[in-house]
């Protein structure tokens, strides 16, 4: 979706720019490309535009920008680790070791997932994005008294 913010693309721009921007590591098949572009289409995240591409639509804008704040946040807690010194390098360095271990084993089970078990795992990691969402804000709630306590 991001590569459609700047502009409208078909699956194959799609596909050479995501090439272009990992210098080649990436590859996206044809296979992966054009069935997520028909989700998003009826999801409303998407649509054709008259070129024969694909634009964003108002909701994939929002969507997008819902995400670049969980981007935002993410980065903003990274930073909070590493300000703790060595122990929050370490402590970064295993939760992303973590993620991306995570990453890659839901990656494989994904293709192998029928209908039924995929909204399953859709809702499932729908509520533990509700939960953290929760945590995030008693975390910034927290935070913000003891900033306001220091500056008594």
């Amino acid at each position: 979706m991001q590569l459609l913010k700047e502009h409208p693309l078909t699956g194959r721009e799609i596909i050479r720019t995501a090439n272009e921007q990992s210098k080649g590591k990436w590859i996206p098949s044809p296979g992966l490309v054009y069935p997520l572009l028909g989700r998003l289409v009826v999801q409303g995240l998407i649509e054709e535009a008259e070129s024969g591409g694909y634009s964003l639509s108002v909701k994939g804008i929002k969507e997008l920008n819902r995400i670049s704040k969980i981007k935002q946040d993410i980065s903003e807690q990274y930073d909070i680790f590493t300000s703790l010194g060595i122990t929050g390098k370490f402590l970064v360095s295993d939760v992303i070791d973590r993620i991306i271990s995570l990453t890659k084993m839901a990656r494989e089970d994904i293709d192998r997932l029928g209908k039924n078990q995929l909204t399953r795992y859709y809702e499932f990691l729908k509520a533990e994005v509700r939960r953290l969402e929760k945590e995030n804000t008693h975390l910034n709630n927290s935070n913000d008294s003891v900033h306001q306590e220091r500056n008594w």
